[in-house]
């Protein structure tokens, strides 16, 4: 005896594109010479998750790609030399603090230097408006 019911196939799950952004992406804090070299920007474990594209240049990147730009520091570190007047403060920690208002001041335990570090982006994101300009 046949059996009515139909064989049911797992049908393919649609995964829904992930929202676009237009933008325009610049290079911070680069060399000159590195000034126009084309952007890469990967998303991993999405389909055509690489981009490469000009700096400056109007892309359509997924939220992905633009967090990984917007993710992307880099640290610089400012080793206080040891003959500074830093040093000879009652409490050098906040002298480096007032002389470096927008760094994180440490201190070496072991060797006593006193290093001023920030981080700083490596990209600028101008996102488009919604009426269409960046």
């Amino acid at each position: 005896m046949a059996d009515d019911k139909k064989k049911e196939t797992p049908q393919k799950q649609q995964h829904a594109d992930p929202a676009t952004i237009k933008c325009r992406v610049h290079r911070l804090n680069c060399d000159p010479t590195n000034a126009k070299v084309p952007i890469t920007v990967n998303a991993v474990g999405r389909p055509n998750g690489k981009k490469i594209f000009a700096p400056g240049s109007m892309v359509t990147l997924s939220q992905a790609q633009v967090n990984n730009l917007v993710d992307a520091v880099g640290e610089f570190v400012i080793p206080i030399q040891e003959d500074s007047a830093i040093y000879e403060s009652l409490n050098p920690l906040k002298a480096a603090q007032n002389q470096y208002p927008d760094h994180k001041i440490s201190r070496d335990p072991t060797t006593g230097v006193i290093t001023a570090t920030k981080l700083e982006p490596h990209y600028s994101i101008e996102r488009e408006a919604p009426g269409g300009t960046p």
